[in-house]
C-alpha cells in the first residue's frame, strides 16, 4: 500500500524501495522540522539541553506529514511491514538527532502494527529479519530517548506489551524487551528484601573459601621476589614495579591472576607512556626471561604488542599468571579506589568474590568475547551498592579540595576512607542511608535483579562518580577529552586511530567492554 508516496530520486518502484522511500520522506520531513526550530547544535534541543529531555517541537507542517505517514501504516500488509522496520533500523542515529514526540508516536504505531498482524512477519526479499530490525528500533531509538518521557512511557508499555503477549519478536529477543519494561517501570516485580537469611549461612562460607589463603599468598609473594629479580635484571635497580588489579584491588581470590606495571628510571631511554615505547620494552624484557628462565624462575606465555596497552603475559615457577605492562600508572588509581571501598564495609570484598565467582562460572567474564570483565563486574557491583545506600561517593569532591591531576588531563581525587568520620559532607549522608542489617542473600539477590532489570544499559552509562549518566552526555565527553589528546599527547591519538578506538576519561568507572579492560589507561574518574 505504498502507492500514496510519490516517487522521486529515481527510486526503484519495488516494495523495497518504496521502503526506502517512506523512510526517506520521514527524515526529509524530520530535518525540515529542524530547521524551523531556534538555531543550535544538532544534538541539542531548542532549550540547549539534550533532546531526550527536550525534543523538537512537531510544527504544523511536519503534523500533516505524520498524519499521512500514519495512514500508510495503517494499510501495511506484513512483507511491506518487515521492508519498512528494516528500513528504519538503519537510520536510528537520524531518528534520535531529529526527536519529536509526534515522530516518536508514529514509530510506536509501526510497533504496534507487529501485533496486528495475524503471525510474525516474514523476512524481507533480501533476507532481512524483521524481528531482529525490530528490536533494533527498541533498543537503539524507543528506550534510548522515548521511554525517558513521562507522556510516552505508558503508551510504550502498552504497545511493547502486546508485542510480546502476540509472541511477535523472536524469543531470544523478548527477554531482553522484557526486562528493558520492567527497568522503565512498565512492568512491576516484588521488591527485593535486602534482609533475606534463606541460604546466608552458604553464601558466607563461599566466600571465605574464595579469599586467598595463604598458600596463594604465598605463591603471590613468591612471585613478586622472581619479578623483582627480573626488574632490575632487565632495566636496572633503580627500576621498580608495582601490582594493581584483582589481586590487590580488595576483590582478590585464591586464583586470582597479577596485573603489574614496569615503572623504568626518568634517565632510561624507553621511559614513556606511548604505545611503541611500551611495545619496545615488552620485546626486551621478554628476550631477558627466555634467556634467564632457569635462573629467574619465569616464563613467557605471549607477547601481546598490537594491543591498545602492549602487554608482556607469563607464568612463575609457582604457576601465577603475570601480565606486565610498561610507563602505565593510571591503573594503579583505579585499583586503589576499589580497594578503598572494598575496605568500608566487609560485605562488599565478599559480594565482589561472590560475583566474580558466578561470572566465571557462566563464562560471562570476558571482554574479548563480548561479555564484560571481571573488573567491569565489580564497578557495576560497587555502582549498585552505591544506590542501595551501603556504598557513599568516594569521589564526590568538596568544593575546597583541589584536583590532584595526572598527566594534566586526569583528577585522580578520591576521598580517603580513614578521612570519611571527618567528611562533613559525605559522613552524615552514608550513616543515615547505609543498610546496616542487610546480607549476602539479600544484597546478591538485588544485584542480580538490578543487572536484569534494573540497569538501564539502553540509554544509561554505569557509573561510580556520577549517579546517573546519559550515553549522549557520555560519547561528548569523550569527545571533548579527544580534543583534550590532540592538544597534549598527540602520540595517543594516533595509536586510538590505529586500533579504531577512542579514550574517554570516564571509561575506568562505567561499565564497558573493552578488549583490554584490566590494562586501560584511564583515570578512574
Amino acid at each position: 500500500m505504498w502507492n500514496s508516496l510519490p516517487s522521486r530520486r529515481g527510486i526503484a518502484s519495488s516494495k523495497a524501495g518504496k521502503a526506502a522511500q517512506f523512510v526517506d520522506h520521514f527524515l526529509r520531513a524530520l530535518q525540515e522540522n529542524r530547521k524551523k526550530q531556534k538555531e543550535g547544535d544538532s544534538l541539542c534541543g531548542p532549550n540547549g539541553r539534550g533532546i531526550w529531555e527536550d525534543p523538537w517541537e512537531d510544527q504544523q507542517a511536519l503534523k500533516e506529514s505524520l498524519k499521512h505517514f500514519t495512514e500508510v501504516v495503517h494499510r501495511l500488509e506484513s512483507r511491506e511491514l518487515s521492508d519498512l522496520l528494516c528500513e528504519l533500523s538503519l537510520v536510528i542515529w537520524q531518528l534520535r538527532a531529529w526527536f519529536t514526540f509526534g515522530s516518536a508516536l508514529l514509530i510506536l504505531e509501526i510497533l504496534d502494527r507487529i501485533a496486528q498482524m495475524p503471525t510474525r512477519l516474514p523476512t524481507t526479499y533480501d533476507g532481512g529479519d524483521p524481528g531482529l530490525a525490530a528490536l533494533r528500533l527498541i533498543e537503539g531509538y524507543i528506550f534510548f530517548c522515548v521511554a525517558h518521557h513521562e507522556q510516552l512511557r505508558s503508551e510504550v508499555g502498552n504497545v511493547l506489551s502486546r508485542i510480546l503477549r502476540k509472541k511477535r519478536l523472536p524469543p531470544c529477543t523478548s527477554v531482553r524487551v522484557e526486562a528493558a519494561l520492567v527497568a522503565f517501570k512498565c512492568i512491576a516485580l516484588p521488591e527485593t528484601r535486602l534482609q533475606e537469611t534463606q541460604g546466608e549461612d552458604f553464601l558466607q562460607d563461599l566466600a571465605i573459601a574464595l579469599a586467598p589463603d595463604i598458600q596463594s599468598v604465598r605463591r603471590i609473594e613468591a612471585a613478586r621476589s622472581r619479578l623483582s629479580d627480573a626488574v632490575s635484571g632487565t632495566f636496572g635497580a633503580e627500576a621498580h614495579f608495582e601490582f594493581f588489579g584483582s589481586a590487590v584491588n580488595g576483590f582478590e581470590t585464591n586464583s586470582s591472576d597479577v596485573d603489574m606495571v614496569v615503572v623504568l628510571p626518568e634517565q632510561h631511554e624507553l621511559r614513556s607512556s606511548s604505545k611503541q615505547s611500551a611495545a619496545q620494552c615488552v620485546e626486551l624484557m621478554g628476550k631477558k626471561l627466555v634467556e634467564n628462565e632457569d635462573d629467574w624462575g619465569i616464563y613467557v606465555t605471549d607477547l601481546v604488542t598490537n594491543a591498545r596497552v602492549p602487554v608482556l603475559k607469563c607464568r612463575s615457577e609457582e604457576l601465577v599468571d603475570i601480565d606486565i605492562t610498561f610507563n602505565n600508572l593510571l591503573p594503579l588509581y583505579n585499583s586503589r579506589l576499589l580497594k578503598a571501598y572494598s575496605a568500608l564495609d566487609d560485605r562488599v570484598a565478599k559480594l565482589g568474590r561472590l560475583v566474580k565467582y558466578w561470572a566465571k562460572s557462566r563464562a560471562v567474564n570476558e571482554a574479548l568475547e563480548g561479555t564484560l570483565s571481571s573488573y567491569s563486574h565489580c564497578i557495576l557491583l560497587l555502582h549498585f551498592l552505591q544506590h542501595t545506600g551501603l556504598l557513599p561517593n568516594l569521589q564526590e569532591k568538596p568544593e575546597q579540595k583541589p584536583k590532584e591531576m595526572f598527566d594534566g588531563l586526569h583528577d585522580v581525587w578520591f576521598l580517603d576512607p580513614r578521612e570519611l568520620l571527618s567528611s562533613s559532607e559525605v559522613w552524615p549522608r552514608w550513616a543515615m542511608q547505609r543498610p546496616k542489617e542487610a546480607t549476602l542473600r539479600g544484597l546478591l539477590t538485588g544485584y542480580f535483579e538490578f543487572l536484569a532489570y534494573g540497569l538501564k544499559a539502553h540509554s544509561l552509562v554505569a557509573s561510580i562518580r556520577f549517579s546517573s549518566l546519559h550515553k549522549e552526555d557520555y560519547f561528548r565527553q569523550m569527545l571533548r577529552h579527544k580534543k583534550d589528546l590532540e592538544v597534549k599527547v598527540p602520540e595517543a591519538v594516533e595509536m586510538e586511530h590505529e586500533e579504531a578506538e577512542v579514550v574517554g576519561p570516564e571509561v575506568p568507572e562505567e561499565a564497558e567492554a573493552h578488549e583490554d579492560d584490566e590494562h586501560h589507561d584511564e583515570a578512574p574518574e
